[in-house]
């Protein structure tokens, strides 16, 4: 129906009254104010446009349209110089100061706040009463406004403090934290090399005796073969195995015969050279490597491990011997490790068949 209505100061005030109700559509009554201002000024109706203009403002600060209501506002102080009365003065400037005040622009309030007592004192009269009045009354509020913007200042410095403290507590944990996980992920991965070692170490360990196992030894005796030949030395190697054991654990038990066992390498550790290498081939038998050594050092060696093993006692077990079996390289410089610990295997059973507790040797 207004739409229909030609422009004029009615339909103008019509639309301020429609304007000033609460209308949900935040456009449509910025749109309805706006039309009225419009007509309103093209006719002239300063005071009714002033007014208009003050709720337009109004609604932009109620739709949080802060920064448009503040240009609005310098808009209107220009463009209405004079007809602005002191209340709507007084209130125009209070919205001043509240933007500037939650924008953090502390001096733009204090300007604004000192500007709405300056136009006060330029229009009031010259009661001096009066001027004592605004006087003490804008001392006030100067006070009360310098002491919310030192309140406003500590609360901004104390949030920068308060994050500050944040940002060193984050950095600290954040350093702790990653330090214990670099601490465990080096504890892990030490024992897990550790565990690793310990198990390479396992396997080459013959856990009955302790001594080196099958593996340890056959490994062992093909370095040192491989050295001998490529630096034409003589190497000897030995194959021992214990007279009767078998009727020894039939006799006196496995625990015995495991004791026995054990009794051996411990012999053996203690009575060859620090080069010199031995290790359990399998049940009973011992093969030994000897760098650098002629048959005759290596019978030297079969008595002294025959005179201490024959010294051990146990529960009535005693004197007991051992055969064995040994050839050396230079007999035939070409052989491999197998064939060697072959011809040591067929002295080993010569040995036996000649009585045992003796070596046989391949000259």
């Amino acid at each position: 129906m207004l739409d229909s209505v030609d422009s004029g100061v009615t339909k103008a005030e019509v639309l301020l009254y429609w304007g000033y109700l609460e209308i949900e559509d935040k456009n449509k009554s910025l749109s309805i104010l706006k039309e009225a201002i419009q007509i309103l000024s093209d006719f002239g109706v300063s005071r009714t446009a002033l007014d208009g203009s003050i709720l337009y403002i109004k609604l932009l600060k109620d739709y949080g349209e802060v920064s448009e209501a503040e240009f609005m506002i310098h808009q209107l102080m220009a463009d209405y110089d004079g007809l602005i009365d002191d209340y709507q003065m007084k209130t125009l400037y209070e919205w001043l100061f509240e933007f500037s005040t939650s924008q953090k622009r502390f001096e733009d309030a204090m300007k604004y706040k000192n500007k709405y007592y300056e136009s006060l004192l330029i229009k009031e009269d010259k009661s001096q009463k009066k001027l004592d009045e605004l006087l003490s009354e804008y001392k006030v509020e100067e006070q009360k406004s310098a002491r919310r913007i030192l309140e406003q200042s500590l609360k901004v410095t104390n949030l920068e403090k308060e994050n500050e403290k944040q940002k060193n507590y984050i950095l600290v944990m954040f350093i702790i934290t990653l330090t214990i996980a670099v601490f465990f992920l080096s504890l892990i991965i030490y024992r897990s090399q550790k565990s690793k070692n310990e198990f390479s170490k396992l396997a080459m360990i013959d856990v009955l005796t302790g001594a080196p196992n099958r593996r340890a030894i056959t490994l062992r005796a093909t370095k040192e073969l491989a050295a001998a030949q490529q630096k034409c030395q003589n190497l000897t190697i030995l194959l021992a195995d214990l007279d009767d054991f078998k009727s020894i654990n039939d006799i006196y038990g496995h625990d015995v015969g495991d004791l026995v066992l054990k009794t051996f390498a411990d012999i053996a550790s203690e009575n060859i050279r620090a080069l010199d290498r031995f290790g359990r081939w399998g049940g009973e038998e011992w093969l030994f490597i000897l760098p650098a050594t002629s048959l005759d050092e290596a019978k030297n060696l079969f008595d002294r491990l025959s005179s201490k093993l024959s010294k051990f006692e146990f529960n009535g077990l005693s004197n007991i011997t051992f055969s064995m079996g040994a050839v050396e390289l230079f007999s035939d410089p070409n052989s491999d490790l197998n064939s060697l610990i072959k011809k040591a295997d067929d002295k080993l059973y010569i040995a036996k068949k000649s009585g045992k507790n003796r070596i046989c040797l391949n000259s």
